[in-house]
């Protein structure tokens, strides 16, 4: 399932990008446009982690979104495609509550991102197109400290990390201080940091291959 940004769809979204061009996006699911299914049917089915409705958003006479409307089922990957400007970081933003929209509606599995963005900061993970880690730690200190960011225990946080060490290939490489790590060892790690609280919803973007 993914979104992306291009072509004269008459079930996509208009959003606007930084130069004034207005693009369409449209949501294509398993090569047709999901659009033509009834959006309360797709969520009654499959249970909707993310909606947003009618979000629009400018920046002073730059419109970055115009009238944005999405829904993604639990238990899929989603993907926002589209050229600079074109509106992806400003829609993630408002997501991830560090961005109030200038119209409409968006949910985290139901909760509201402006009314209670407490609760949806507790159900989201996000990581940043570049490793946000702390050279001068071990990947496993940088995990456990995130986990107490958390409020999680010690020995819980513990826990966490190491289960996101093994389950992204960096166990071998916990106790190295990450100035040692290669790139894609750092991005890996970063991810990790953003899966110790367990969250519902995960957002990535892409930067250098985690490899």
């Amino acid at each position: 399932m993914r979104r992306s940004f291009g072509g004269a769809d008459p079930v996509g979204d208009r959003v606007a990008g930084e130069r004034g061009v207005s693009r369409r996006l449209h949501l294509v699911e398993g090569g047709r446009e999901a659009g033509r299914v009834p959006d309360a049917l797709i969520r009654r089915v499959r249970g909707a982690m993310i909606e947003v409705e009618g979000i629009s958003k400018s920046f002073g006479e730059t419109r970055a979104l115009a009238g944005v409307d999405m829904s993604v089922p639990a238990g899929t990957v989603q993907g926002l495609l589209g050229p600079n400007g074109a509106g992806k970081t400003t829609l993630v933003r408002i997501l991830a509550t560090l961005l109030a929209p200038g119209t409409g509606r968006a949910r985290i599995s139901g909760v509201d991102v402006q009314q209670d963005p407490n609760t949806v900061r507790s159900l989201i993970g996000l990581a940043g197109q570049y490793a946000a880690v702390d050279e001068t730690l071990t990947g496993r200190e940088n995990l456990v400290m995130v986990g107490r960011l958390y409020r999680l225990g010690t020995k819980l946080a513990r826990a966490r990390a190491g289960e996101s060490l093994e389950r992204l290939g960096l166990a071998e490489a916990a106790d190295r201080p990450v100035k040692t790590y290669s790139g894609g060892m750092r991005r890996r790690l970063d991810l990790g940091a953003s899966l110790v609280g367990r969250p519902r919803v995960l957002s990535s973007r892409p930067g250098s291959a985690a490899t």
